[in-house]
């Protein structure tokens, strides 16, 4: 006599096996998709003071910046020769903390010249103004003594090639508030409150419909669950596997 719990375990295990290659198929999609996430400290950091032209400031511990009359930016080069010309970027994010600021809005920019360095750069001799190219990504600072983080989308408005940056192994980013003064940490500052660029990159680009089945197939697997047998279809599995034949009653 066959038993309920050989044909449950039977389902069963075909629930499982289905759940089980989902989930294979899943993380092979994943695999092939996501190439790396990369972390960056930046090469060279610098503020400049328009206040003090001729100064420079790549040995400090903080980077200054400011909106006022005067204004003073910082300058940020990171390198990305790491980074294959195969892979996609998609997506750049900047981490910085700031000590001290008052309420503002703080831009980012792309620096099309990386020719510049921190022990040698000054106001006057900035690579370039940075602040007439369109704005990469802003942030809001509130005012605050004490530690903050602050991130940046660098791939938000769409104004920075970042392939083209990684066939030329470096991008540098030039950072001012609208208005008022901000401090933020540099490279040299303690450990943990420095600069940082985060990479996301993939080993080709993922088309609307690859991610529509990536997403499918993840809805499967998240919903897939054992559904009890019915008693009409267990009734019908048992007299099949009985040998009953009704037309012989």
């Amino acid at each position: 006599m066959v038993s309920w719990g050989i044909l449950m375990a039977g389902a069963a295990s075909k629930k499982v096996f289905v759940m089980v290659l989902l989930c294979i198929m899943v993380a092979a999609i994943a695999n092939n998709v996501i190439a790396a996430v990369i972390a960056l400290a930046p090469t060279d950091d610098a503020y400049v003071d328009g206040l003090a032209p001729y100064n420079n400031y790549g040995r400090s511990n903080y980077l200054y910046t400011s909106g006022a009359v005067g204004p003073a930016h910082a300058y940020l080069k990171f390198y990305l020769g790491d980074i294959s010309t195969e892979d996609i970027i998609t997506d750049v994010t900047l981490n910085l903390f700031y000590f001290y600021g008052y309420s503002t809005w703080v831009d980012v920019y792309h620096v099309s010249n990386d020719s510049w360095d921190e022990l040698s750069i000054t106001w006057n001799n900035r690579p370039d103004n940075g602040i007439d190219s369109p704005v990469l990504d802003s942030a809001h600072v509130h005012y605050l003594w004490g530690w903050e983080s602050v991130s940046w989308n660098l791939l938000k408005n769409g104004a920075w090639d970042a392939q083209a940056d990684v066939v030329d192994s470096y991008v540098s980013l030039l950072i001012s508030p609208r208005y008022n003064d901000v401090f933020l940490g540099s490279k040299e500052f303690f450990e943990g409150y420095n600069p940082s660029l985060t990479v996301i990159t993939t080993h080709v680009p993922i088309t609307p419909s690859g991610w529509l089945l990536l997403s499918g197939l993840v809805a499967l697997v998240s919903r897939a669950k054992f559904r009890e047998v019915s008693k009409l279809k267990f009734r019908r599995d048992l007299i099949k596997l009985m040998g009953y034949d009704r037309s012989k009653r």
